[in-house]
């Protein structure tokens, strides 16, 4: 009789589960590249791995017509524009929100057809420049998130069309400047977060349009000067700046000011309850004492006068 060696038909074995593996695998890889789209019972759809063109075909093998989605989340946009029409089948989209993809430029028309879009979140990707009307036909629209980007420059007219804009956030970008008009068509902006930027001035007549501004977040840039008396803003922050001296008016509430060269404050300050100036370069604290209804106040790492007296203050 003839035996096979053990060894070797182990061996055999082996390989044939190995082969058995590599072929699940293949399986399983043409299918996650086949499942581009899951969308949910609430009108939400999730896709991952998509591009300008497939999006304006409907290449997508959603579960649910795109003109019915009005939550649409994309998770690695594949292309460097968002090209005009982009979503021309999403007609009744609300929300869309794009992470973590390449994205560099959008071109004005994109969103043309989707004027019921009231929030916009275009996170992690490569923004570099927004070009004026870039959000043409969104007059719905109410908040817009360009965090986490490239951007260096932002046109004059970006914002044409966004009346009804309450939300505006360009974080953790690379912004050094910004055009005096910018916010002209945008006169019911609420929030504005522009921390984590690299701003080392702004055009005085910057929030002119802005009458609704409750709260202005500027912290972790370069500016140098911050005077805008008149500016109607409840809640600043603009710790983490260089700025030497800051304009306190009657509409301030709460000022976080940190980690910044400040020696000199003016305005009245009349209804601020938070003061925030730690590391700064305060020596005298008599301006502070009309500041009636601060009941915050924190100077610490400040080169106070020895002479300097709290007493006096009222709060």
């Amino acid at each position: 009789s003839f035996s096979v060696p053990v060894a070797i038909v182990m061996a055999y074995r082996k390989c044939a589960l190995l082969g058995v593996a590599i072929l699940a695998l293949g399986v399983v890889g043409v299918s996650a590249t086949l499942t581009k789209c899951e969308c949910t019972l609430s009108e939400r759809c999730n896709i991952v791995m998509v591009d300008s063109e497939q999006l304006s075909t409907n290449a997508m093998e959603c579960s649910l017509d795109p003109s019915n989605i009005s939550n649409l989340v994309i998770n690695s946009y594949s292309d460097t524009t968002l090209k005009t029409n982009a979503f021309v089948h999403f007609t009744n989209l609300t929300i869309l929100q794009i992470f973590r993809g390449s994205m560099m430029q959008i071109e004005p028309g994109a969103f043309v057809k989707n004027s019921g879009i009231v929030k916009i979140v275009i996170q992690h990707n490569k923004l570099v420049s927004l070009e004026d009307n870039t959000f043409a036909g969104l007059n719905k629209l109410r908040v817009l998130s360009l965090a986490s980007n490239k951007l260096t420059s932002i046109g004059p007219d970006a914002f044409a069309g966004l009346e009804n804009l309450q939300h505006l956030v360009l974080a953790r970008n690379s912004l050094s400047q910004l055009p005096e008009p910018l916010f002209q068509p945008t006169p019911k902006l609420t929030t504005i977060i522009m921390s984590e930027n690299r701003l080392t001035n702004l055009p005085g007549g910057l929030f002119d349009p802005l009458s609704y501004l409750s709260r202005l977040d500027l912290s972790y840039n370069q500016l140098q000067s911050f005077q805008f008396p008149m500016l109607n803003v409840e809640l600043l922050q603009v710790q983490n700046n260089s700025l030497t001296e800051v304009a306190l008016n009657d509409h301030m509430v709460y000022l976080k000011a940190e980690r910044n060269h400040i020696s000199r404050l003016t305005g009245t300050g009349a209804n601020l309850t938070t003061l925030l100036l730690n590391v700064n370069a305060i020596t005298d604290v008599t301006p502070l004492l009309g500041m009636k209804k601060l009941e915050r106040l924190s100077l610490n790492v400040n080169p106070l006068k020895p002479t300097s007296v709290f007493n006096d203050f009222e709060a």
